[in-house]
């Protein structure tokens, strides 16, 4: 027996919703990334500061704080109406939030600037020998316009790793 296939209905899509999770998802990708740049451990519980004027965000972070706490591993989420300045604490901005994460006590601070500098000093040789290689006459004509945009498309690549590196050289204090 063959059933029809169903067919959505647009009367049932709930755009506020959407929306709301799109918030939510966008949170916690913001947080999962400094917690990536910033290295700290995954077991690491990790407190979060979320600063927002509006008041239907708020709600809505409130309402989802356990989902969230979960999926980023806070062990606490603490909402402002404006954030206040943390010190050593990376910063972002999502979906109308400032989202910081204080480092205190999480992470070895000398040793995540050595890594920081070990990695923006890697980062900008690689840059400057690209640039080098654009700036060269006879490479920009002899080779293939594919290499050349390869090339170029990797050093913008690399000057946006660096600025973001830089970043977070100076989150570390």
């Amino acid at each position: 027996m063959l059933a029809k296939w169903p067919e959505a209905d647009a009367a049932r899509d709930d755009r506020q919703a959407q929306e709301q999770m799109e918030t939510l998802i966008a949170l916690i990708t913001k947080v999962r990334n400094i917690r990536s740049e910033m290295n700290i451990p995954i077991q690491t519980r990790l407190k979060l500061c979320i600063g927002t004027k509006d008041e239907r965000t708020r709600a809505l972070v409130s309402e989802n704080s356990e989902q969230i706490k979960r999926l980023v591993r806070a062990e606490d989420i603490t909402i402002y109406e404006t954030l206040p300045e943390l010190e050593s604490a990376p910063r972002d901005i999502v979906a109308g939030m400032e989202i910081a994460v204080p480092l205190g006590g999480l992470i070895d601070f000398e040793k995540e600037r050595e890594r920081v500098t070990k990695e923006l000093t890697r980062k900008e040789n690689e840059a400057r020998s690209l640039a080098a290689r654009l700036d060269n006459l006879s490479f920009m004509e002899r080779a293939p316009r594919e290499v050349v945009q390869e090339t170029r498309d990797r050093h913008d690549e690399l000057i946006a790793e660096i600025e973001k590196l830089r970043a977070t050289f100076t989150s570390l204090g």
